[in-house]
This record gives structure tokens, sequence and C-alpha cells, in this order.
């Protein structure tokens, strides 16, 4: 909606989330800040099944992790930086708003799509 200039009502933020913060959810839930589809994107990381669910930060096509669609990602260099981040994550599974779960050699795709 940013990108295409829709404005909505702002809405009353209960708990502000910090990169880093772990929520005490399901063993732990950690917060990471992956800016780039929108300014103020995170993902979450569930620690004990290593599953990180990446809302827009990525995609997934026909079990395949994808990076973020351009059509709908404010700044797609500052996406991918946050796609190289991801990399400090031991990550198992990975959760997409789009396309849904991706299993398998999930470092060596991030570091495809990070361009490492």
């Amino acid at each position: 909606m940013i990108k295409r200039g829709i404005v909505v009502p702002p809405v009353k933020v209960d708990t502000t989330l910090q990169d880093g913060d772990v929520l005490p959810y399901c063993g732990g839930i950690r917060v990471i800040f992956t800016p780039g589809h929108t300014p103020d994107h995170i993902c979450l990381f569930h620690e004990p099944s290593q599953t990180l669910i990446s809302g827009d930060a990525l995609i997934s096509i026909d079990g395949q992790l994808m990076p973020p669609d351009s059509s709908f990602t404010t700044d797609m260099e500052t996406a991918l930086k946050s796609v190289t981040k991801l990399l400090e994550t031991d990550i198992e599974m990975v959760i997409t708003y789009h396309g849904g779960v991706c299993t398998g050699s999930i470092r060596e795709r991030l570091a495809e799509i990070a361009g490492k």
C-alpha cells in the first residue's frame, strides 16, 4: 500500500518490537528486523523448530524459496540486505506468506537470493 500511495489510518501500538527481542511464546520466537518489503518489516523465528516466518521478505514457488516480489517491495536493495542478514540464523524451514513452506538447503538458497 505504501508503494501505491494508499494511506491507511494509524493504529494504536501496544508494544514496540525491536530486532532481537524474544517473545515468550511457543518456546521462544525471535524478532528479526528485515526492512525492504516495507520500511518496518519483520520476520519471526521460532527457535525450537528453527522455523522462519518470513512474511513478505521472501516468497516461495512450488516449494522453492524466492526473493521478495519486486512489484510489492518498496526497496529491493534493502530487502536483499535483509535476506543477507537471515544467513546469520540457523534456519531449517521457512514459512512464506505467499507460497507456503520451504525446507531443504535453506542456507544455500538464501545465499543465492542475496547474491553471496
